[in-house]
């Protein structure tokens, strides 16, 4: 398999990972079973034909002919996973194994074998897959001073990509295969660490819905307040109750800290385990039925979130201080999260959060800066140009960092600042106004800092 894994890539590769994953799920029953009725003695008789075989017409011929004689049992995964341990113990040779894989492509890509029928590429495939370079070099130019949590990011959710795809292929080849299971991933960083930005900003680049729920504010179902049921609606909605659509988006759940079990003394806690167990039977694959409502009838639609991206965030804040953040389900699990909860989301990624010079940094970037979209406003919307000098923008940064609501502090000092230039937008028409140090107000700040970023700084 090591051979095979550094000699292919794209489909093919997704394709062995899928049965190589399947196998493992099966190696603690009977191999006899897992080889289906013909049993271990085919597939000896076949290994014995292939090492006697010397040209590749001839060995996809002999292939082809095992494959129709037990078409009726035959499993990929069993097949694969036969043939690939046969090849670690050298009773068939690389070359052969491969051949033997390009075949198995073509059996299962264009459909020759088992009721396969001719997969349309839109049907599998309506996602754009972007590499998990792209993807980092996208948000690491947007979520500025996280590149390892956003490398991080990236790889994990092009791993996901690509579960989707394979899916869909085996579905459209009526393949009976069961489904690999995808990677939920988990944000742990501070308030204003970029958790809601990188995952909006993750939207936009695949093009897929996204909605993003405040797991505070979930009850569980029949008690007063938001179900989990609620963020596929909202899903839904955000594609216009397109279900193929929404069955392939992303749902942020945040403030996931906030649901932590609660000691109550034996009643019923109805925002901490309770929803915990709701959001467990969310995230591992359900059908939710979600009422539309047309202008003379109501429709209903049934989406299955088996597919659907979850990612959680959290500041958790009360997990111990390790070295690099380094954390583990367990610590997760010592502060109140279910585990089988915490088991859907198999991989965790902390973002470090704020420093003046991080800040500093996006101020002046030219994708994500809040001065940047200032300057447009002035200009178009007031026939005003404005600048920041150095000096205001080093003050700007370290009023944001003391603020403590990372990013988000950003934007709302910069529309301090110019609020008193708009008021005056008359007097200064068709001028340039310069912002220097004298010129960001002291005084508190107002709630302008508790915009989420995706909606402000982060566009």
């Amino acid at each position: 398999m090591v051979f095979f894994f550094k000699k292919r890539c794209g489909l093919l590769f997704g394709l062995l990972l899928l049965t190589t994953n399947l196998y493992a799920a099966c190696q603690d029953k009977d191999e006899t079973a897992v080889m289906m009725p013909y049993g271990v003695a085919a597939y000896e008789k076949l290994l014995k034909t292939i090492a006697d075989t010397k040209e590749v017409d001839e060995l996809r011929t002999v292939v082809k002919i095992f494959v129709n004689t037990y078409k009726k049992d035959l499993t990929l995964p069993a097949f694969y996973s036969f043939l690939s341990k046969a090849e670690e113990a050298g009773k068939i040779s690389s070359t052969h194994f491969e051949a033997i894989n390009g075949f198995v492509r073509d059996w299962v890509c264009q459909g020759k074998q088992r009721r396969a029928k001719t997969i349309n590429p839109e049907d599998v495939n309506n996602t754009v897959i972007p590499s998990s370079n792209d993807i980092k070099r996208y948000l690491s130019e947007r979520v500025i001073g996280e590149e390892k949590a956003m490398q991080s990011l990236a790889v994990t959710v092009g791993r996901h990509l690509q579960i989707q795809l394979i899916n869909q292929m085996f579905n459209s080849a009526q393949i009976p295969t069961a489904p690999l299971k995808k990677t939920n991933i988990l944000l742990v960083g501070p308030t204003g660490s970029g958790k809601t930005a990188s995952v909006q900003h993750l939207a936009n680049l695949l093009k897929v819905p996204f909605f993003a729920g405040d797991a505070s504010t979930f009850t569980r179902t029949g008690y007063v307040g938001d179900s989990v049921g609620s963020m596929v609606e909202g899903l839904l909605k955000s594609c216009k109750y397109d279900v193929k659509k929404a069955q392939r988006g992303i749902i942020f759940i945040d403030e996931l800290d906030k649901i932590a079990a609660k000691n109550t003394e034996g009643r019923r806690d109805i925002t901490g385990d309770d929803v915990q167990s709701e959001l467990l039977k969310l995230i591992e694959g359900k059908d939710y039925l979600v009422k539309q409502k047309l202008e003379n009838a109501e429709t209903t639609h049934t989406v299955n979130t088996s597919g659907i991206l979850f990612i959680g965030g959290g500041a958790f804040t009360n997990l111990p201080k390790k070295p690099g953040a380094d954390y583990t389900f367990k610590d997760l699990v010592d502060i109140g999260m279910k585990p089988e909860l915490m088991g859907r989301f198999s991989k965790i990624i902390c973002l470090e959060g704020m420093t003046k010079e991080k800040l500093g940094t996006i101020l002046r970037s030219p994708t994500v800066s809040p001065i940047a979209e200032a300057k447009i406003l002035m200009r178009l919307g007031y026939k005003i140009t404005v600048t920041f000098d150095e000096a205001a923008l080093d003050l700007i940064a370290q009023k944001a960092y003391e603020l403590g609501t990372g990013a988000r502090g950003l934007t709302s000092i910069v529309n301090q600042v110019l609020e008193p230039i708009i008021d005056a937008s008359s007097e200064y028409s068709g001028k340039t106004v310069t912002i220097d140090a004298s010129m960001i107000p002291n005084e508190p700040l107002n709630n302008s800092a508790d915009l989420e970023p995706w909606k402000t700084l982060y566009m």
